[in-house]
């Protein structure tokens, strides 16, 4: 892996800075903050800074139509996606709207084997025949313009909140216009900041319907929107947004609310995950809360993920995050066997050609995705994993920084049924008669946009530490910076010319490597995970070169200050 450090900070930009520290100082230049303050803004993020609801697109439509429908008692249905986002955004609608409106509404999330993605006809039909007088879509709707204005009657209004990519044709999005009362949507208009999840665009909506229900005094009890801030920061970092600007403010504010959240499901999910409320960061949102409300959807059915959101009964919720902590576990296993027979096809297929596409018999749809990324971060390339049934592929695609795999299969629409997604994620159905055509013009499409700088593994460091700075208060600064994760990584430090005391392979068949270095008179203990066969010729003795992030390792009350290794290299 090529390691390249980011250019050292100018002297204009460091005087511009002098207000602070020489890491905090390299680490704002790094994120393009050059102005003493906006760095004292990023490090101190405000929920006052965050922009009015009502600049959403169509939102004031939205508010007054959720209100005359609440006031007539009509049926309300949410109709949600079965990922995490969706889940958060089903949730906090149905609470709202029930606990806070005393609405007649209940929520909606199609199957994934059944219905799909996206709206589903049958489903459309089914919720109207049982009444509706208005669905909310949460987290899909986008581009199903054409679906909606066939099935829906004129006994159904729709409001339309989304997030992802809407509709390259301008006659699709003009149909869902005429279609839908209202389309809430950051993309739509002259929002400031346009990459948020769905669960945030649901948070503002809930917001607006709230201040506007208090001036007609329709509010059943108190009600402040901050509470539904962990689950829309859990949503934020389990879609992959940007960890910056109003994502920065939700997820750090988000992150105080979980650590006294009053939501008893979430409360039961941190417990099952053995994560105690004060050491909460958006590492556990992303790798341990997360995969436990996704493999609901995965396996079974997301409601169980709802319903432990908005469930008040204490004895609902014990069983329900135990169901989906053990639900989770067998997603883990099935992972697993399904990247060994990707890895398999992949043989056949090439894994130097500049994308992946590998086709997998019946596989469960809910996982494809899983095994997508997994191989997207192994190969660093774009990867789409189909799952072919009954003549049929369900697909799921992942991408790498520079190349934006929705634009790209948007390219062959006339050759699937239906697709959609961001950036670096997207999904897709195709018949089987389609594939191979599918699958050529979008490889020679990629192989005339990917350069092959881009599929080089560089590992970016932030700057190189000194035996002076490897020590708990440098550890203080760098993390002012987080919540880390997409859109604002963890730094990684070099720690150059340093000298193995000792070494050794632990874990479970010796996958993880830990050692302890010298640098000068400094002794640090280290620990790389996954990365133990690969370095297992490293002994005492040897001068290496570390990259990594600084951490503490806690255990017995005890803290000490390691280093997390990344990748090492031979001095």
């Amino acid at each position: 892996m090529n390691w390249k450090v980011k250019p050292k900070i100018p002297s204009k930009t460091r005087k511009n800075l002098s207000d602070f520290d020489d890491i905090s100082a390299q680490l704002a230049y790094n994120r393009n903050i050059e102005s003493s303050q906006e760095l004292e803004n990023f490090l101190n993020p405000q929920l006052d800074s965050l922009y009015d609801s009502g600049v959403l697109n169509d939102i004031d439509k939205a508010v007054t139509l959720i209100l005359k429908k609440v006031s007539s008692k009509e049926k309300i249905y949410i109709y949600g996606d079965y990922d995490v986002d969706g889940i958060c955004s089903t949730s906090i609608m149905f609470d709202f709207l029930f606990r806070h409106l005393g609405a007649n509404v209940l929520p909606y999330i199609p199957s994934r084997f059944d219905e799909g993605y996206g709206i589903n006809p049958a489903a459309i039909k089914k919720l109207q025949d049982e009444g509706a007088g208005l669905i909310i879509s949460v987290d899909c709707g986008i581009r199903d313009g054409k679906i909606l204005s066939e099935v829906l009657t004129s006994d159904t209004d729709l409001i339309i909140t989304d997030h992802h990519q809407i509709p390259e044709n301008e006659k699709d999005m003009e149909l869902l216009r005429k279609t839908a009362k209202a389309v809430v949507h950051p993309l739509l208009n002259d929002y400031p900041f346009k990459d948020i999840c769905a669960t945030t665009v649901v948070w503002h909506l809930v917001r607006a319907i709230a201040l506007e229900a208090e001036k007609q005094k329709l509010l059943k009890n108190d009600f402040d929107p901050i509470k539904y801030l962990d689950l829309v920061a859990l949503a934020t970092v389990c879609d992959v947004m940007p960890l910056v600007n109003q994502n920065r403010i939700i997820v750090s504010e988000g992150l105080k609310q979980m650590r006294i959240t009053e939501n008893l499901g979430l409360k039961e999910l941190l417990i099952v995950s053995g994560i105690l409320s004060e050491e909460i960061g958006a590492f556990h949102l992303g790798y341990v809360l997360g995969p436990r409300l996704n493999a609901s959807g995965r396996l079974e059915t997301a409601l169980d993920g709802v319903r432990l959101l908005t469930s008040n009964n204490a004895e609902n919720v014990t069983q329900l995050a135990k169901k989906l902590s053990e639900l989770n576990s067998k997603r883990q296993e099935m992972t697993k066997e399904l990247m060994f027979e990707s890895e398999k096809l992949l043989e056949s297929w090439g894994a130097d050609k500049k994308l992946i596409i590998i086709t997998g018999q019946e596989w469960p749809e809910g996982l494809v995705g899983l095994v997508a990324g997994r191989l997207c971060e192994k190969y660093h390339r774009p990867v789409i994993v189909l799952s072919l049934k009954d003549g049929i592929a369900v697909g799921s695609c992942r991408s790498t920084p520079s190349f934006h795999i929705t634009k790209a299969i948007s390219r062959e629409a006339d050759k699937l049924e239906r697709f959609g997604g961001h950036a670096q994620a997207a999904g897709l159905t195709i018949k089987e008669e389609n594939i191979k055509e599918f699958a050529d013009n979008i490889l020679k499409y990629a192989s005339e946009e990917i350069l092959d700088e881009d599929l080089e593994k560089t590992l970016s460091i932030d700057l190189e530490l000194q035996e002076d700075l490897i020590n708990k208060d440098t550890l203080g600064k760098i993390n002012r910076f987080g919540p880390f994760g997409f859109g604002n990584k963890e730094p990684i430090f070099s720690i150059n010319s340093v000298k193995v005391v000792n070494t050794k392979r632990v874990g479970n068949g010796g996958d993880h490597l830990k050692l302890t270095f010298r640098k000068g008179v400094t002794t640090i203990d280290a620990i790389g995970f996954k990365i133990g066969e690969k370095f297992a010729k490293i002994k005492s003795g040897d001068i290496i070169n570390i990259a990594g992030y600084l951490d503490l390792n806690k255990f017995m009350g005890v803290e000490n200050l390691q280093v997390k290794i990344v990748d090492i290299q031979n001095e």
